[in-house]
């Protein structure tokens, strides 16, 4: 009536004389909307018919003063018990008891109860209290309301009181038939409230009674076994909490209290204060007793263990979204089932398509999952908390000092609790495992939502509701392998560093057996004569895979023909190779086919046979390294980038005749030709280092000319063997100073994974932005002596292409669905 504006209310109506409505004993007051008890005092011979008749007339239907209308009842038993006749008076004993309840009989007419029990509530929870004495047990019903601004309405809807059997029962047994109570009164009352409870509280104060009723049936006696089948049976949707004795108001009512005591005993009617508090302030501290009586014997049983399936796992999902949309409607699914009568959102087989679901719906649903996924892989940890038993300290969760609340999911109580600008969800988040799908699909969807933003801001924004154990390790996974960002900010692939070619680590019969072979940049050559003018050459560069020799040539361009000529040259001075390292430049592959073209035609027998020996005796074999993969030839890079630094400081910008440019080279030759291989030592004494010229001609070549002082050592030797015998003192000087310094890698020193067919990749090109680089599926790939691969075969849209493995990035295509939207896709 508050809330309606004064102007709107009607005339005042009498109901009678008193305005009181009187049914059965029981008055109404309109005025304020409250219950009062009438009580007649008739003065009549102390007798047990007398008695009973007064006792009787008490008439509380819901049970709202039953702590006053049970010692009527403990009275009544007393006098059956002494076998009083019906009209035989009383004992002075019993005649004084009778007397002092009767003088407090009167006062129940002061007692007033409200008849509504709610109030603005958006939440309502029904809280059923039990408990026993010796005398009597008794069970309770509380409505608990909670509207939006937290503020909290408490009062009592009814209860029931019984007297203990004459015959002995242990308390725990009379504790048990106080549960057994509550849910008779829960299962009758429950079915005609015309509201909705979100939730059912049940609290004992009998550890022993709780336990029973918390455990399973068959390990009990069959009295307590009897009673916890049809307390589980009615309460399964209900969840039993063990409450302190001075907080528990069934303690009044099986104790019983006079009229006078009643009405100053304010938490019968408004129930414990700690239910005015937040959930996660109610007692929830059980711990079971050590010795638990009514034990049945034990039997032996086999059965078969059944491992409860993950359904969440299990599912298919194919995005956050679509998990919580699939809870949401099993929610509602749920909950239809539960209210027993029309839904709100009915949804038949010929409609399109269901209601849209609400926020609560999908809430709903999330928990459902979440607590799904808490009890299938915390089982140990969720039944010990039941339990109030101790965690094991080893466990990772333990540190979080796990809890679970009312609605019976594990939450993390960390240091934050008394925090004012978190949230209670912040404060006290869902624990969820980082290894399952559902919180790699969290972490997905938390990445795409924030425009891929980095582990560092995922996981921060995750922490505000949930916690995932090893979150971090899980956030940087997601970012590594979330295909968006890997294609902004593309790695080339990596391996590490391959095994030096044999020619590079063994002593060959002379110089340039082995040979990569090079171009660089044009240099201008003045041509003589009237209207001289310049021209672009190139310089060859070959060098000797064994002694790091180097021998360069002068070439007018970059045609097949040139570069033969150049070519011939340098088999004309150096001897003829037997293996031809370069690049995949097109005129070095005119070269090799001319050359293989050549043997064809001197094998044949067309041909003289001296031509035709000399072929097959001083072929080439030619080998190409990967496309754009210039660290596989950095032998060669190495001496063109050793001579461009001499020839860009002795030419500069001039340009001179073609003679002058080959002596330049060849003074440019020398010097690299004069390089130390090794360390040059500052001790005086000891020998000369060795250089690539030791190998041309048995010394460095830009050096001045010495006399030769092994002569006498040597005498006894023919001249060829003292040749020899310089020789192979140069190998062995390179082998026991030069090879052992190829031993270190530089960088790539750890192996990586193989790159396997089918991978999808991007393929570098330095000269765009990432995100316009080619896609390309590897369809083979080519491994090094070491079995690595070192280079792939990527085919894309416009053609096939060889590549080495740094000029490639690999993709996470396999997340593609889950890391890309569709407007991304």
């Amino acid at each position: 009536m508050a809330a309606i504006p004064p102007e709107l209310h009607g005339s005042k109506l009498n109901i009678g004389d008193k305005d009181v409505i009187k049914a059965l004993g029981l008055l109404w007051h309109p005025e304020t909307d409250t219950f009062s008890y009438h009580h007649h005092d008739e003065h009549r011979p102390v007798t047990k018919r007398a008695i009973l008749s007064e006792v009787t007339s008490l008439f509380d239907p819901l049970g709202l003063v039953a702590p006053v209308t049970v010692l009527g009842k403990i009275f009544v038993q007393q006098l059956w018990s002494v076998k009083i006749a019906w009209d035989e008076s009383l004992s002075q004993e019993h005649a004084t008891s009778w007397l002092k309840l009767k003088s407090q009989l009167p006062q129940v007419k002061e007692i007033s109860i409200p008849r509504y029990v709610l109030g603005d509530s958006i939440r309502i929870t029904l809280h059923g209290f039990a408990d026993a004495s010796k005398k009597a047990y008794a069970a309770a019903l509380y409505v608990r309301s909670c509207d939006s601004n937290g503020n909290v309405v408490v009062n009592l809807l009814c209860a029931k009181t019984k007297v203990a059997p004459l015959k002995t029962v242990t308390l725990p047994r009379l504790e048990l038939l106080g549960g057994d109570l509550l849910a008779k009164l829960y299962k009758k009352v429950v079915p005609n409230l015309p509201f909705k409870v979100q939730k059912t509280y049940l609290w004992l104060d009998a550890s022993i009674a709780l336990t029973w009723i918390k455990g399973s049936p068959h390990k009990w006696t069959s009295f307590v076994a009897t009673r916890v089948t049809n307390i589980q049976t009615i309460t399964a949707n209900c969840e039993w909490r063990h409450v302190p004795t001075e907080s528990n108001p069934a303690d009044l009512a099986s104790r019983g209290l006079l009229p006078s005591q009643l009405k100053k005993a304010d938490m019968w009617f408004t129930g414990p204060p700690f239910l005015q508090k937040h959930p996660l302030e109610w007692p929830n501290r059980f711990v079971s007793p050590v010795t638990v009586p009514e034990e049945a014997p034990p039997m032996h049983i086999l059965s078969a263990k059944i491992n409860t399936p993950d359904l969440v796992s299990n599912s298919k999902f194919q995005s956050w979204n679509s998990l919580q949309r699939v809870f949401g409607y099993v929610a509602r699914f749920i909950a239809n089932i539960k209210t027993k009568r029309q839904c709100k959102h009915k949804w038949s087989m010929g409609d399109a398509l269901p209601s849209p679901l609400t926020v609560d719906e999908k809430e709903a649903g999330l928990q459902t999952a979440i607590k799904l996924v808490q009890r299938h892989h915390f089982q140990d940890i969720v039944a010990k908390l039941e339990m109030e038993s101790p965690l094991d300290k080893r466990h990772p969760i333990t540190s979080l000092n796990p809890f679970l609340d009312t609605t019976g999911m594990l939450r993390a109580r960390g240091r934050l609790c008394k925090s004012v600008d978190l949230s209670t969800a912040s404060k006290y988040p869902f624990i969820i495992p980082g290894d399952h799908p559902i919180t790699k699909s969290l972490f997905i969807h938390t990445h795409v939502d924030l425009m891929h933003c980095g582990p560092r801001q995922l996981l921060g924004t995750v922490y505000r509701r949930f916690w995932p154990l090893n979150g971090k390790v899980l956030a940087n996974r997601i970012v590594k392998t979330c295909l968006r960002c890997q294609w902004v900010q593309p790695k080339p692939a990596e391996q590490i560093m391959g095994m030096l070619p044999k020619f590079r680590v063994s002593i060959v019969e002379r110089p340039f057996m082995a040979t990569g072979v090079d171009f660089f940049e044009p240099i201008w050559i003045s041509t003589q004569g009237r209207g001289h003018k310049r021209i672009k050459a190139y310089v060859a560069v070959f060098v000797c895979f064994t002694t790091k020799a180097i021998h360069m040539e002068l070439v007018d361009d970059l045609s097949t023909p040139g570069f033969l000529n150049a070519l011939q040259r340098f088999v004309s001075r150096r001897g003829c190779p037997s293996e031809m390292y370069s690049d995949n430049g097109r005129n070095f592959l005119g070269a090799r086919n001319l050359i293989y073209d050549a043997q064809e035609r001197y094998n044949s027998d067309e041909h003289w046979p001296a031509v035709y020996d000399w072929c097959r005796s001083h072929g080439i074999t030619w080998n190409f390294i990967p496309p754009r993969t210039p660290h596989q030839g950095g032998l060669w890079e190495a001496a063109v980038k050793s001579a461009k630094f001499h020839l860009l400081r002795a030419l500069g910008n001039s340009s001179l005749r073609r003679s002058e440019i080959e002596t330049v080279l060849t003074c440019v030759e020398a010097i690299l030709n004069s390089r130390p291989l090794v360390p040059v030592s500052l001790n005086p004494a000891d020998e000369q280092p060795l250089t690539p010229g030791h190998f041309l001609i048995g010394g460095p070549i830009k050096s001045l000319p010495e006399p030769y002082l092994l002569e006498k050592n040597l005498n006894t030797l023919e001249r060829y063997k003292r040749v020899m015998a310089i020789k192979q003192l140069f190998w062995k000087q390179w082998s026991h100073e030069y090879l052992h310094t190829l031993m270190n890698r530089t960088k790539w020193m750890r192996e990586k994974p193989n790159l396997l067919q089918g991978a999808i990749v991007l393929i570098v090109d330095k000269l765009t932005k990432p995100l316009l680089w080619r896609w390309g599926k590897i369809v083979a790939t080519h491994t090094g002596v070491d079995g690595k691969v070192r280079s792939v075969t990527v085919k894309t849209t416009t053609g096939t292409y060889d590549r080495g493995i740094t000029e490639v990035c690999p993709l996470p295509f396999e997340d593609v669905d889950q890391v890309m939207t569709p407007s991304e896709s």
